[in-house]
């Protein structure tokens, strides 16, 4: 086929697309006057993207893994399964169906089970049942002395921030804006600072946030960037 004749279908292709799409018209004064160059341009600019949109995988059913757990529960009510529900709850923000299960799981050998009683507190948190969250990570420490999460620590912290217990919450973001990974705890610690009325520290805490994700470099941004971007808002 002639070199013209191809270079004319394109200009036909992609000239049909412009008005079938109704994309912008001076699309088509890029077509006729560039032939070859247009239609590239228009195809990287405007179809390339259409095509890589529809064949982009459909949206994961967000309950498939709850069913699945619902199953295992069904033909083995075990602790473990009754755990892996309650987990599936947290992750769909039902807080109350989670609450029941972790509940029911901590009776005998497992009442003291640190997993579960962590479980127990997070679901707690979920209903806003904030002195109860701490109740149930000072039964956890209690009976598990050795038991180390900075998660666990950062959700009691959190608890007693909710519950205005503001000293208290300040010892334990204190020692949590050492080690924790990531900026959410310092972030989180600046915001309780900031709503008690210690807007100085917070915006120094803010300011230090910004700071390192900085020297951090963009992929490291990138996986902290609500914290990146609350920090640098409370900055403005």
């Amino acid at each position: 086929m002639p070199i013209a004749l191809v270079i004319i279908t394109l200009q036909i292709l992609c000239g049909l697309h412009v008005v079938k799409t109704g994309r912008q018209l001076y699309w088509l004064f890029i077509i006729i006057i560039a032939p070859l160059i247009g239609c590239l341009i228009y195809f990287v600019a405007e179809m390339l993207p259409e095509i890589q949109r529809h064949r982009a995988p459909k949206p994961r059913d967000p309950n498939r893994s709850l069913r699945e757990a619902l199953e295992r529960l069904d033909e083995s009510d075990t602790v473990d399964n009754r755990r892996a529900v309650a987990e599936e709850y947290l992750r769909l923000n039902d807080g109350y169906s989670a609450l029941d299960l972790y509940k029911s799981c901590l009776t005998g050998v497992h009442q003291d089970d640190p997993t579960l009683l962590y479980g127990l507190a997070r679901a707690e948190f979920a209903v806003k049942n904030f002195a109860a969250a701490t109740d149930a990570l000072d039964r956890l420490r209690a009976a598990n002395p050795d038991y180390q999460s900075p998660d666990a620590h950062l959700l009691y912290a959190r608890a007693l921030d909710e519950q205005a217990r503001w000293d208290e919450a300040r010892r334990e973001y204190e020692s949590l804006a050492g080690y924790y990974p990531g900026a959410e705890a310092k972030c989180r610690y600046a915001m309780m600072l900031k709503k008690s009325g210690d807007i100085g520290r917070a915006r120094v805490l803010f300011a230090e946030v910004v700071k390192a994700l900085d020297r951090a470099g963009r992929a490291y941004i990138r996986d902290q960037r609500d914290w990146y971007d609350l920090a640098k808002s409370n900055l403005k």
